[in-house]
C-alpha cells in the first residue's frame, strides 16, 4: 500500500525500564526536551545511572508512522503495541542474564490487548503487522502470535481469564529458543537432525522458565510446552494427538504458524495474508485440530485483511493443477467457494467450463491465487470467451426453441379437432 505522508508517535518510558544495550527507534529525550541519546544506538549502562542519579523518572522518543492512502480503523493503538515490542524485548532480555521476568509487565500488556480487542469497532483490522518493521523477530513475533490468538479466542467466546492466560502463554510461547545457540536458531540452510534436535528442546526449555513463576498457572505453562503438537501425532515433545492436545496450546501454533508464513525473514520472504489461510486450511486433519483450524480460516480474515481473503472473479490454481474462477463464495468456508475450471489438470483449455462446489467436492481445493498481471490478462480473456460462447449458444437454444414452439403451432392447427375425422364424427 502507498505511503502518503508521515505522522509523529511519542513513546513514554520509565527510566526504571531502560537497560544496557537496548536501542530505540527514535531520539531519546528527558520530559525537560533535553535530548540524551541518538536513535538506533544501543544505550549504555553509565547514561541509564546517570539518569537515574538525576532523578529522571521519564523519558520518551518519537517514530515516524508510515500513514496510509487507504484508512482503516486499527484495534490496537500504535503506543500500545510499542509498549508490547518493548517488553518482549525485555522478557528475553532477563532470560539471556538470568534475571527475573517482568510478570506484571506481560500481564499489564495482555490485558491492554485483550481490552483494545473487546472495545475495537467491527470493522476494525488489527493491525498487529506494523511490528513487522522491527529486525528483532523473536520479540515482534510473540507478540503478534499473542495478538491473534487473543483475537481468536474473542471470536469463540472464552472468558477472560482463559483469554489472560493464552496471551500470556503465547507472549512467552517461544522464549525457550532464547537458551539454544543463535547460529542454529538464524541459520539460513537445512539443519542437520542433531541441530534440529537441539532447537525441538525448546518447547522443554520455555516449560521450565515459565513453571519457576507461581504467577504462571498450568494453562500458561503448557503453551511453550506443547505448541508444536500435531493433530496426527507428528508432532513434538510427546507425540500427542487428537484432542489430548489443549486448544490453547493448539490455538497458539496455529498464530504461530500462521505469523511465521507472512513474516519476512533472512531465508524467505513474507507471504501474503491468503497464502497462510491457505497453508492452514491444508493442514487441517493433520497439524491441526480440526474444529479450530477451520473457524480461524473462516472467522480471521475479515480481521486482518478488512476483507475476505477471496473474491468472485478472482483466478486460482486448484491442488489437482487445474485453474479456475471464483464464481460464488460460500457462507460456510471461506476458502470453499464455487468455481469454474477453465484449464485441465493437463494445462489444456477445456471444451465447456467446468463448475465445481468446492465446499462439496473434498478432491479439489485452492492452492494458490493468481496475481501475475499477465496471466490474469490471459485468464480474464478466456473467462470472456466463455462467456461469449454461452451467449451465442443461449441464442441458439432461443431461436432453437423459438422454431420449435413455430412448428408445434403449425402442427397444431393442421391436426386441430375441426380436421381431425375422428373428431368430426364425434362432433356429428
Amino acid at each position: 500500500m502507498a505511503e502518503k505522508e508521515e505522522r509523529w508517535l511519542k513513546i513514554e518510558l520509565y527510566t526504571s525500564f531502560l537497560y544496557e544495550g537496548m536501542v530505540l527507534h527514535g531520539d531519546l529525550y528527558t520530559e525537560l526536551g533535553e535530548k540524551v541519546a541518538n536513535a538506533k544506538e544501543p544505550l549504555s549502562k553509565q547514561l541509564i545511572e546517570e539518569l537515574k542519579l538525576k532523578g529522571v523518572k521519564k523519558v520518551y522518543y518519537s517514530k515516524p508512522v508510515p500513514k496510509k492512502i487507504k484508512e482503516l480503523p486499527e484495534v490496537i493503538k500504535p503506543e500500545t503495541l510499542e509498549k508490547g515490542f518493548l517488553v518482549s524485548q525485555e522478557v528475553a532480555k532477563s532470560i539471556e542474564g538470568d534475571k527475573p521476568l517482568p510478570v506484571k509487565d506481560i500481564e499489564s500488556t495482555v490485558e491492554t490487548f485483550m481490552g483494545e480487542i473487546s472495545s475495537s469497532k467491527p470493522e476494525a483490522v488489527l493491525n498487529m503487522l506494523e511490528l513487522k518493521e522491527y529486525d528483532e523477530y523473536t520479540y515482534t513475533h510473540s507478540i503478534n502470535v499473542s495478538l491473534l490468538s487473543i483475537m481468536f479466542a474473542n471470536f469463540l467466546k472464552w472468558d477472560d481469564k482463559k483469554i489472560k492466560d493464552l496471551g500470556v502463554g503465547a507472549i512467552l510461547h517461544d522464549m525457550g529458543k532464547i537458551l539454544v545457540p543463535k547460529e542454529i536458531i538464524n541459520k539460513n540452510g537445512k539443519l542437520s537432525n542433531e541441530e534440529y534436535e537441539l532447537v525441538k528442546k525448546h518447547t522443554i526449555y520455555g516449560y521450565e522458565i515459565v513453571k519457576a513463576y507461581k504467577e504462571f498457572n498450568e494453562t500458561v505453562q503448557i503453551i511453550p510446552l506443547l505448541h508444536h503438537e500435531c493433530y496426527n501425532g507428528t508432532g513434538y515433545p510427546f507425540g500427542l494427538s487428537g484432542e489430548k492436545i489443549d486448544e490453547v496450546a493448539q490455538i497458539v501454533s496455529i498464530a504461530d504458524f500462521f505469523d511465521a508464513i507472512v513474516t519476512k525473514r533472512s531465508y524467505k520472504p513474507g507471504y501474503p495474508l491468503w497464502n497462510a489461510f491457505l497453508a492452514i486450511q491444508q493442514n487441517t486433519g493433520t497439524k491441526f485440530i480440526p474444529r479450530l483450524a477451520i473457524e480461524f480460516v473462516n472467522k480471521m480474515p475479515q480481521k486482518l485483511a478488512g476483507e475476505p481473503v477471496l473474491k468472485v472473479g478472482d483466478f486460482v490454481i486448484l491442488n489437482t493443477k487445474e485453474i479456475a474462477e471464483i464464481v460464488e463464495l460460500s457462507d460456510k468456508s471461506t476458502l470453499k467457494p464455487t468455481v469454474k475450471i477453465y484449464i485441465n489438470s493437463k494445462q489444456q483449455k477445456v471444451k465447456f467450463p467446468i463448475v465445481v462446489m468446492l465446499e462439496v467436492d473434498q478432491t479439489r481445493a485452492i492452492e494458490k491465487i493468481i496475481d501475475d498481471e499477465k496471466a490474469l490478462e490471459v485468464l480474464k480473456k478466456l473467462s470472456l470467451e466463455f462467456k461469449k460462447d454461452k451467449d451465442k449458444e443461449g441464442v441458439k437454444k432461443e431461436e432453437k426453441n423459438t422454431n420449435d414452439k413455430d412448428i408445434t403451432k403449425e402442427n397444431n392447427i393442421q391436426n386441430s379437432p375441426n380436421d381431425n375425422p375422428e373428431q368430426k364424427d364425434k362432433n356429428k
